[in-house]
This record gives structure tokens, C-alpha cells and sequence, in this order.
């Protein structure tokens, strides 16, 4: 954002500078069939610019008015261009601010929901999950709700750093990926079914999902 103002007013200083020169060489042109002459020493003949026989002064003056009218509308229409980009860039700039300032602010309250499993088991019977499904995966309350809190903020921020990507973290593409790492524990993939249950369709979702039906498959589960 800062970059983008620097850039703007720097084009239009610019702008600006190139206007005032071309309208002071446009000046000059007007004024170059006058002789000039000194005035303290006239002793020999004053070497002038000849004009083509065919330019007038009149006409000169003339091209000289319209060399500045023209750049002047150019100065004008980049200014309003530069201004208009500008403006358009910090209305989405608002709105994706505001987009990213409810998706913190509701993750939040998610994971002050979430906190509340590790307190009571009872509650995931409100998403279809029963005690039994975690004593068969191995899951304590409190595993289930540190996994959730986990896989819930890399949502959050896979959501938006690369929210159109849904190929699977693998070892060769993401090598050092925080999640590939994780998905790489049999722990954590027999925690899955569970998890999945408490999240919401998205991108993110499914390149979990990939990643993990990928490694069960390497590992023969």
C-alpha cells in the first residue's frame, strides 16, 4: 500500500516536472526569431536563428499553444489514471481487511468452542462423534482438542495465502510443510475421520484428506 502512494505521487512529480520543462522549451521556441542583441556592445551584427521562409511567427506561436495544451491532457489523464488505480487498489485493499479482520475474529470464537471439548466430551455428540471414536482411535479429549486447534489455524491461513490450491502436501512438492509432517504420523491419521467431522468443506480440507489417504496408501493401512 505505502509503495503503491510512493509510486503514485512519484509518476505525478514526475509528470508534473517533464510539463513545466517542455512548457519552458516550448517557450523558448516561441522567442527563437527574436535576435538577440547586447545591449551594452554592438559593434558587430547579432548572429541570429533563421526561421524556414515558410513558418510565420504567428504560426510558431500557434504550434508553440499546442505543444502545451497537448501536454498538458497528458499530464491530466495519467494524473487521473494514477488517482483512480489508486483509489480502486484501496477500496479492495478495505475490503480484504475487513474480509481477513472476521475470518481472525471468528476463528477466534471457534477455538474458544473448541477449548471447551477438552472439558467435556459430551459435546462432540453435536457433530455425530461418540466417546467410543476416540477410545478406538487412541484420542484423549485433550489430543482431539489440540489436533483441532491446530488443524483449524492452518485452515485459517491456507485459506488466505493459497486459498485455490487443492493439490496434496506431499513430500517432494512441500518438504519441510508443517502439515505434510504432522500427516505423517500414524497418530494423527487415525485422528483424522474424527477431525474431518469438525471442519468445513474447503480447499485445505481436501488437501489434508489427499495427503492423508496418500500416505495410509504408502504405509499399506
Amino acid at each position: 500500500m505505502i509503495r503503491l502512494i510512493v509510486l503514485a505521487v512519484g509518476l505525478q512529480i514526475f509528470m508534473m516536472t517533464f510539463y513545466l520543462n517542455l512548457t519552458n522549451a516550448t517557450d523558448n521556441l516561441g522567442n527563437i526569431n527574436k535576435p538577440s542583441i547586447n545591449k551594452e556592445v554592438v559593434t558587430q551584427p547579432v548572429a541570429t536563428v533563421s526561421l524556414p521562409s515558410n513558418i510565420k511567427p504567428s504560426e510558431l506561436s500557434q504550434i508553440s499553444r499546442q505543444l502545451d495544451d497537448k501536454t498538458r491532457n497528458i499530464v491530466l489523464v495519467i494524473s487521473l489514471i494514477v488517482s483512480i488505480s489508486l483509489s480502486i487498489y484501496t477500496v479492495m485493499h478495505n475490503i480484504r481487511q475487513r474480509k481477513l479482520l472476521a475470518l481472525s475474529n471468528n476463528l477466534n470464537a471457534i477455538l474458544s468452542a473448541e477449548e471447551m471439548i477438552s472439558n467435556s466430551t459430551n459435546l462432540l455428540r453435536f457433530h455425530g462423534i461418540e466417546k467410543d471414536e476416540l477410545d478406538a482411535a487412541g484420542l484423549t479429549s485433550e489430543d482431539l482438542c489440540y489436533l483441532l486447534k491446530s488443524f483449524t489455524a492452518g485452515g485459517l491461513y491456507y485459506k488466505i495465502t493459497c486459498p485455490k490450491d487443492t493439490s496434496a502436501f506431499s513430500k517432494s512438492k512441500y518438504p519441510d510443510s508443517y502439515r505434510y509432517r504432522m500427516c505423517e504420523q500414524a497418530s494423527t491419521r487415525r485422528a483424522w475421520p474424527i477431525l474431518e467431522k469438525l471442519m468445513s468443506d474447503s480447499n485445505y480440507k481436501k488437501r489434508i484428506s489427499e495427503t492423508v489417504d496418500l500416505l495410509n496408501k504408502e504405509c499399506g493401512a
